[in-house]
């Protein structure tokens, strides 16, 4: 049985889709113990200056970021933000809480990692790039890696990580068209 795929969601038209629906529709958050609603439009807005802040840092097609903080709101919006430029998202879980950043950057080939203010002070060892993706920033250059057409098609989103039924950590790559099938 074929798969009708013209009914699929393109995630590299997310943000443009933000836009042309923000009128009628509310994105819903739990932050401090409060139901917070935000219109589509200021999603769409804080995604855009998102990507701006990205752009600014540096940030190209094809580089790879990682995101080490708790669910929230920011957490949405910097990974919009990241489908929106083409660049991979590698998202840790609280497995990796005391892993050394200058580690996640090596092995992982990361060119940026956002964190939580929440966190407090991220180990900096090393001279890695570390943003707050909830706090202000200065002085933040990405490393300069990846290659901007090396897919392009965007097939790779990112990368996740489960324990699966076995219980050892394992990495996952995010392929675009499945979780569009999704």
């Amino acid at each position: 049985m074929a798969i009708d795929q013209s009914t699929f969601l393109d995630l590299r038209e997310l943000q443009s889709r933000l836009a042309s629906h923000q009128h009628n529709n509310s994105l819903f958050t739990f932050e401090q113990g409060q139901i917070v609603k935000r219109s589509y439009a200021d999603v769409h807005n804080d995604v855009a200056a998102a990507c701006a802040k990205l752009t600014a840092w540096g940030l190209r097609p094809g580089m790879r970021v990682g995101i080490r903080a708790p669910n929230c709101y920011e957490w949405v919006v910097y990974d919009l933000a990241l489908l929106e430029l083409r660049a991979v998202s590698v998202a840790f879980t609280d497995d990796f809480r005391s892993a050394k950043a200058a580690d996640l950057f090596e092995k992982y080939s990361l060119s940026l990692l956002l964190v939580s203010k929440a966190e407090g002070n991220p180990d900096r060892e090393g001279d890695v790039p570390i943003a707050y993706l909830d706090d202000e920033n200065s002085n933040i250059r990405v490393l300069q890696r990846g290659v901007a057409d090396a897919d392009p098609e965007y097939n790779e989103i990112g990368s996740i990580f489960s324990s699966g039924s076995s219980g050892g950590l394992k990495g996952l790559i995010l392929n675009r068209r499945g979780v569009e099938a999704t």
